[in-house]
């Protein structure tokens, strides 16, 4: 027997689902992790005391995030930094409350002091910090980038560059990481639109780079170069003994670490000043990720960093290809000028997995987290 279904009329069917009313949420607060709040040059005033101030207006993000969520008051204490400076610990001399909401962000403080607390201990990122719970220093002293340059392994990327969306969330990570320098090349297989994205614009690589900063306590910024024609990338990372050529590269991003001296600063307008030529003694430990390789990371990294093979070369140069993989020119490329291809497991990795993962263990495998 056929059974007949009269078609349900608006008016007969179902209710309509009643959704409960979004709460009102607060577009005004942008809630971000700053572990340290910094600050660029520019915007700090040095005494002839050496006393270093700043003020913020009460609609500044930093200052807003300081009222609503650290709930500051006069007389607190704050982490800050300036950009590719020194961290120290500042001193709230005044700051927008309710009474108050329009008022500034006043904060002093001297270079290179932090606060004695376990925490800026743990958090320590600058030569003569404590580790394992060691009593804090309390003699203050400014590090000098020379300094922090000579005490770590420093790790440099070398990535194709990816989809845009995929570079985007990878900036703030790198940072955190304490990446020296980025290096974004062509490659076969990278689109020619994700040069044109605003992923590669200078504020919004700044600007993210900073957020990972934040999050870290750190105070160096990584260096970003562009390299758009791909044998330039030796040149480049400067291991070829050739200065790149200006039309082959451009410099997003000063390196603060990598730099050396404060000297080096000043040097910021020439591109060229971001490169240096490395000696036979200095040649940094280069890997390049490629499936298929019988090196093991552990074996490549032999003689870097503080290990039972003692101490290495103090750079490590990491390459991560497009998704699509190295060309076999590229590849090739990268060997000649010194690359060894490793084998990170039988995983395939998006590009952004692909370089915190190779980073995580070099750091843990040189013993410089």
């Amino acid at each position: 027997m056929r059974t007949a279904f009269a078609p349900v009329s608006a008016g007969f069917g179902a209710p309509a689902r009643r959704h409960a009313p979004k709460p009102n949420r607060p577009t005004g607060l942008s809630i971000q992790c700053r572990n340290r709040i910094l600050f660029h040059e520019k915007e700090v005033q040095r005494g002839a005391d050496g006393i270093v101030s700043v003020k913020l207006s009460a609609g500044d993000p930093r200052s807003t995030h300081a009222r609503d969520v650290l709930k500051i008051s006069p007389g607190d204490t704050l982490r800050v930094g300036i950009l590719n400076d020194s961290p120290a610990t500042a001193v709230v001399m005044a700051c927008p409350s309710q009474a108050y909401p329009c008022a500034e962000l006043f904060l002093t403080w001297r270079p290179g002091e932090e606060s004695g607390d376990a925490d800026t201990a743990r958090r320590n990122l600058v030569l003569g910090g404590q580790k394992n719970g060691a009593a804090p220093n309390r003699e203050p002293a400014v590090p000098s980038l020379d300094q922090h340059r000579h005490t770590h392994v420093q790790i440099d990327l070398l990535i194709a560059v990816p989809r845009p969306k995929v570079l985007r969330r990878l900036w703030a990570p790198l940072a955190s990481l304490g990446v020296g320098r980025v290096f974004l090349t062509n490659a076969s297989r990278v689109e020619k639109s994700f040069w044109d994205a605003s992923s590669l614009g200078t504020e919004t690589v700044e600007r993210n780079l900073i957020k990972g900063l934040e999050q870290a306590g750190d105070v160096f910024v990584p260096g970003v170069t562009l390299v758009k024609r791909f044998p330039a990338v030796l040149d480049a990372i400067g291991v070829s003994g050739e200065t790149p050529k200006p039309e082959s590269v451009t410099v997003l991003v000063t390196s603060g670490i990598h730099d050396g001296d404060a000297s080096a600063k000043s040097k910021n307008q020439n591109q060229n000043a971001n490169f240096t030529t490395q000696t036979s003694e200095q040649q940094p430990i280069m890997l390049v990720a490629h499936p298929g390789s019988c090196v093991s990371l552990r074996s490549a990294l032999r003689g870097a960093g503080k290990d039972s093979w003692g101490y290495g070369p103090k750079r490590v140069v990491i390459a991560v290809g497009p998704e699509g993989g190295w060309s076999e020119f590229e590849l090739e490329t990268l060997k000649k000028g010194g690359f060894t291809a490793i084998e990170i497991g039988n995983r395939t990795f998006a590009t952004d997995v692909a370089c915190i993962s190779l980073i995580a263990a070099v750091k843990e495998r040189t013993e410089t987290w």
